[in-house]
């Protein structure tokens, strides 16, 4: 007990002198009990590269732009939500877990995620879809509606350039989105604009994957930065666009320790995070998702949601779900607990009004 009020002081305590102020202070206001650890961004990125065994400047400045892209406005430290109330203790969490058997209502949604098309950036379509997930579960499986992912690339991010994964947590926030299925699904208020296609890197053979959708290649396409929508686009659908927000009321960033970000995902449900970007990733894992030799690395990171854990083989994991339609069943599994692919340093998620 004595730690853990050592951490809330801490987290309070730091608040002013801290840049971004605004943001902590206003999550803590509406939740003041719970507890936040603050991480200096220059100690996570020299750890990181540490534990990459890298210091060339690409890698650096990559990392550097992936922080700067989740972090909310302005921070110079990584606001960790490391305890909460509602979670339960670590001893208390299953072995296994998945988010499909526990919500069946909501299983179709948190399944898949909406392949982000010809776009360079894939975090609408996992903050959209994480958002999804968690109203169907907190409505208690009476909400089962794809959120728009076209209304984050349309306003707070940008289709021809790479992921800002934290202005589509702010715009969903301050705003809010609508519903919106896949490209030409009529379903929702406003659809995606792009339809699915295959994900190829540059002489990359890609090889057809067993149930996946046999789809053009992305590159066949040009991506474009879209309109902020002002209406639905779905002429049928009944609703105004206003009316059909949903918007959350507060995002966070998560603990690195697994069990932390375990807590969260079994109190309310998924959360969205990333992992390094190799051309291994274009086909989808045959069983556990892990390092082959000769493998290259992609410029830049990939988005996932997590729904789930569990053990193989002696080896944890966790279920993650991938954008691309390709893969056909899009859920596979990666190491979990020893920040495989850094997918444990910087999960994000948000959560709806009480």
């Amino acid at each position: 007990m004595l730690e853990l009020t050592w951490t809330i002081l801490l987290s309070v305590g730091l608040i002013h002198q801290t840049s971004g102020s605004d943001y902590l202070a206003e999550v803590l206001k509406k939740h003041p009990t719970w507890s936040f650890e603050l991480e200096n961004v220059e100690s996570f990125i020299q750890r990181t590269l540490a534990y990459l065994g890298s210091s060339d400047v690409d890698t650096e400045d990559m990392l550097r732009a992936r922080v700067s892209e989740s972090l909310p406005l302005d921070m110079d430290h990584i606001p960790r939500k490391i305890d909460d109330p509602e979670w339960v203790s670590p001893q208390e969490l299953p072995d296994r877990y998945d988010a499909r058997q526990k919500w069946k209502s909501c299983s179709n949604l948190l399944r898949d995620v909406q392949d982000e098309g010809v776009c360079h950036t894939d975090s609408p379509g996992i903050v959209s879809s994480v958002m999804a997930d968690r109203y169907c579960i907190f409505t208690n499986g009476s909400f089962k509606e794809i959120l728009s992912q076209e209304m984050l690339v349309g306003c707070a991010e940008y289709c021809t350039q790479g992921s800002r994964l934290a202005q589509s947590w702010r715009y969903a926030t301050s705003q809010g989105i609508p519903t919106g299925g896949g490209f030409n699904s009529r379903k929702g208020c406003l659809p995606y604009d792009h339809p699915p296609c295959r994900h190829t890197n540059g002489s990359y053979v890609h090889s057809p994957v067993k149930g996946g959708r046999r789809l053009k290649p992305c590159d066949e396409s040009f991506p474009y930065d879209h309109d902020c929508p002002k209406q639905c686009t779905n002429r049928k659908y009944s609703k105004s666009l206003d009316a059909d927000r949903v918007k959350l009321e507060t995002w966070y960033m998560l603990s690195r320790d697994e069990s932390d970000i375990r807590r969260d995902i079994f109190a309310y449900g998924p959360v969205a995070t990333f992992i390094i970007f190799t051309d291994q990733l274009f086909d989808k894992p045959d069983g556990m998702y892990q390092q082959k030799e000769g493998r290259r690395r992609i410029s830049t990171f990939k988005c996932l949601k997590l729904i789930g854990w569990g053990e193989e083989s002696n080896v944890k994991f966790w279920l993650a779900v991938n954008s691309w339609d390709s893969w056909g069943n899009k859920v596979f599994k990666i190491p979990r607990g020893s920040n495989y692919d850094l997918v444990e340093s910087l999960p994000t998620t948000g959560i709806y009004f009480k």
